[in-house]
């Protein structure tokens, strides 16, 4: 049984069917209220499903950081009659795999089972829902780790840059919140914080995407005694939109190392935006195409001055961002500053070639559908896209969309972006060549 139990685990990650994809996704809501979006997939016998509920960490109290995570963890700490141990035993005996994650915007669950173990893994996962237990002892633990990460990575530049960005760039609003808390604020959570943060967990939030040997009829009524007893709703603090900080600042944190870290950051935009998929064209070019991007090629290929630079947008419901991060050694700083500068300057001014246009396109339409490879890959896709408010139909509208991308289009929306006036520096390191605006004291 063991055998054929790690047989039937490959398929988890192995190819989902090229057919899978192209049928059609079955919308419909439960008798209770559950939003889904189901791909039948009858070749593999296998149930992955996706689901989230709005709000994330930014709601977190300013005292209590790192609550969202701590609690979405401890979901699969202990459940029902099995403390940790017997739980995360029995999911892996049983080829199951339960989880919950906490970010920015949203509370994420996943949850992938063998049809013939659908049963159990149904009850552990309406167990961790409704009844964790959130024993002191596993709480305690997870506090001890998370602390201990935390302390750890208050020596990694990138980390430091991370926090540094975030905290700056979002100064004043809920984002800036650490989603992992400080060393302060982890040791404050208790038992009672996490009780309360369960009880956010409601039906008008959610969102639900099923994959695999599952029908319509047998996906609602296993998805309403799932969710359906949840609390029809939950009232969370408004968001709003973000504005970004720190333009034409030069943050600098004095880290004593052999190298520098660096982020540069724009406003971006939003995947609803017109200019979104010639936004991605451009970022493909100029520092998303890896060895094939002009950063790559100008700052290390040519000069040596890096391991790697890269670009890509920062999407958040209630921001944007457009984000270029590279390391180096601290007496390349100012040569690097500069190349990107450069970069930056002709991908604005001198349309792109041919060439790099139907690479980036090419590349772009290829690389969707190989995300899209297993039941899991395929729940998450479906879910991310009800929560971005995107077509059924988006790789197809997609493709289009990018085939339609013209050189005009790829150095109009550089220069809607990339603009110099809209540009703050961020530096984790002791960069030389590089003048701050702005010193900061180190990262907790």
């Amino acid at each position: 049984m063991k055998h054929l139990i790690a047989t039937l685990l490959l398929l988890f990650v192995i190819g989902f069917s090229s057919a899978a994809l192209a049928a059609d996704v079955q919308i419909f809501t439960t008798e209770k209220g559950i939003k889904v979006w189901l791909v039948e997939e009858k070749n593999l016998p296998i149930i992955s499903m996706s689901f989230a509920w709005q709000g994330g960490v930014e709601n977190d109290a300013e005292d209590k950081q790192g609550l969202c995570r701590i609690a979405a963890a401890m979901l699969t700490k202990g459940a029902g009659q099995d403390d940790e141990n017997a739980f995360q035993k029995k999911m892996q005996e049983n080829a199951i795999s339960i989880g919950f994650t906490a970010q920015r915007d949203t509370i994420y669950g996943q949850f992938r089972s063998l049809k013939d173990t659908l049963p159990i893994a149904k009850d552990m996962l309406r167990a961790s829902l409704y009844n964790p237990r959130f024993d002191e002892d596993s709480l305690t633990r997870l506090k001890a780790e998370t602390s201990s990460s935390l302390k750890r990575y208050q020596s990694d530049p990138d980390w430091m840059l991370s926090r540094l960005m975030m905290s700056e760039t979002f100064s004043g609003h809920p984002y800036s919140k650490r989603s992992m808390g400080t060393l302060a604020t982890i040791n404050a959570i208790t038992r009672d914080d996490l009780k309360n943060w369960h009880k956010r967990l409601s039906r008008d939030q959610l969102i639900v995407s099923i994959t695999g040997d599952i029908t319509k009829v047998e996906a609602s009524k296993i998805l309403d005694d799932l969710f359906g007893d949840l609390p029809q709703r939950t009232e969370l603090p408004a968001v709003l939109e973000a504005e970004i900080k720190g333009k034409q600042q030069v943050f600098i944190v004095n880290y004593n190392g052999p190298q520098s870290s660096m982020q540069l950051i724009w406003p971006g935009i939003k995947r609803s935006d017109k200019d979104w998929y010639a936004a991605q064209v451009m970022n493909y070019i100029l520092g998303g195409g890896s060895f094939s991007s002009r950063l790559m090629s100008e700052v290390r290929e040519k000069r040596g001055l890096t391991y790697g630079i890269s670009s890509g947008m920062a999407l958040f419901d209630h921001a944007a961002t457009y984000n270029i991060q590279a390391s180096f050694k601290n007496e390349n700083a100012g040569e690097v500053l500069a190349l990107v500068k450069k970069e930056i300057a002709r991908i604005r001014d001198t349309e792109v070639s041919a060439n790099e246009l139907k690479a980036a396109k090419d590349y772009l339409i290829g690389a969707y559908g190989l995300s899209l490879t297993s039941t899991s890959q395929v729940a998450a896709h479906y879910l991310e896209l009800q929560r971005q408010k995107l077509s059924v139909n988006d790789q197809q509208e997609s493709e289009a969309a990018l085939k339609s991308v013209t050189a005009d289009d790829v150095q109009r929306v550089a220069r809607r972006i990339l603009k110099d006036e809209d540009m703050a520096a961020y530096f984790v390191g002791q960069p030389k060549g590089v003048t701050p605006t702005k010193a900061l004291p180190s990262i907790e």
